[in-house]
C-alpha cells in the first residue's frame, strides 16, 4: 500500500481509467464528467482521464510530463472486474514496470456499495408499485463469470423486500438478458441497466429483451444517470481507504 498522511491526499495523482466510446456514441463522457468533478474538489494534486478507445499511456510517460513522483491512485471507471479491468488496463498502464513513484490500482468503481444505493434510489423512483414489480438489474457480464458486483447489488436489494423480486441478468454472462422472462415473475417487469458508460449496450437492450420472452410479456426500461456529485465522493473515499495512513501509523 503506498501510504500517505491523512492531509498529504491533496499530494496524490488520481487516474480515471474507462471503456470510451466510439463513433457517435456518448459512452465515453461520464468518465470525462466524473474527472472534471473531481478535479473542481481540489482533493487530488491533479486528475487524469484516460480510454481504452482514445489510449491509455503508461503511467511512466504520464509521470514524465508532470516532472514529480507523486503516488498514483488508478481508478477504473467500470462496475466490476473483466478482461478489461484485471487485465488490459494493467497492461496498457504497465503497472508492472519499475518506477520512482509509488502506485495504487484500485477496485472498479461499481465495487462500492454506494454505487449499489445510488441504483436503488433512482429504481425506487421510477417505480409506480414495486410491491407489485419486478426489477432485473442489467449488467454487461462476462462469458469468463467474472466479477459479481451486479448479482451482490440484486441480492441486496432483494433483501429490503420492496420490490416484488429483485434479480440480475447480463448482456454477456450467465444468466443472459435473453432470459429475462424465466427469472422473475409477475406481469410487470423493469429493466434498470447497470452501465457507468451506456452508449451502444443501453441502446441495444430492449432489442435484447425482446429476444426472452419480450414479445409477450411486456416490460419498461428504466433510466440510471449516475450522479457525478455523488460519484466523485465514492471516488475519494477509495482513494482514503488504499493510500492513506491514519494519524500515528506507520507505511
Amino acid at each position: 500500500m503506498a501510504c500517505v498522511s491523512e492531509t498529504d491526499l491533496r499530494g496524490v495523482s488520481l487516474v480515471l481509467v474507462s471503456h470510451g466510446s466510439r463513433g457517435r456514441n456518448r459512452a465515453g463522457e461520464m468518465g470525462r464528467t466524473l474527472a472534471d468533478e473531481i478535479a473542481r474538489g481540489g482533493w487530488f494534486r491533479r486528475v487524469v482521464h484516460r480510454t481504452w478507445t482514445d489510449g491509455i499511456r503508461p503511467l511512466s510517460a504520464e509521470a514524465a510530463e508532470w516532472a514529480d513522483d507523486s503516488p498514483v491512485f488508478v481508478l477504473p471507471c467500470l462496475i466490476d472486474h473483466g478482461v478489461l479491468c484485471d487485465q488490459l488496463f494493467p497492461a496498457r498502464l504497465e503497472l508492472a514496470a519499475e518506477r520512482t513513484f509509488p502506485v495504487v490500482y484500485g477496485l472498479p468503481l461499481g465495487r462500492h456499495r454506494g454505487v449499489g444505493g445510488m441504483l436503488w434510489r433512482q429504481a425506487l423512483s421510477q417505480a409506480a408499485a414495486p410491491w407489485r414489480q419486478s426489477l432485473v438489474l442489467v449488467g454487461h457480464g462476462s462469458s469468463r463469470g467474472m466479477g459479481g458486483a451486479v448479482d451482490a447489488m440484486a441480492d441486496r436489494m432483494r433483501g429490503h423486500g420492496v420490490f416484488a423480486d429483485v434479480r440480475a441478468a447480463y448482456v454477456e454472462g450467465v444468466p443472459s438478458l435473453t432470459r429475462w422472462s424465466e427469472l422473475v415473475g409477475g406481469d410487470e417487469v423493469l429493466l434498470m441497466p447497470v452501465f457507468l458508460e451506456g452508449g451502444n449496450h443501453v441502446r441495444d437492450l430492449p432489442a435484447l429483451a425482446r429476444q426472452g420472452g419480450g414479445r409477450d410479456r411486456p416490460f419498461r426500461l428504466l433510466r440510471w444517470i449516475p450522479e457525478p456529485n455523488r460519484l466523485a465522493r465514492l471516488v475519494v473515499g477509495m482513494a482514503r481507504a488504499a493510500m492513506v495512513r491514519p494519524k500515528g501509523g506507520v507505511s
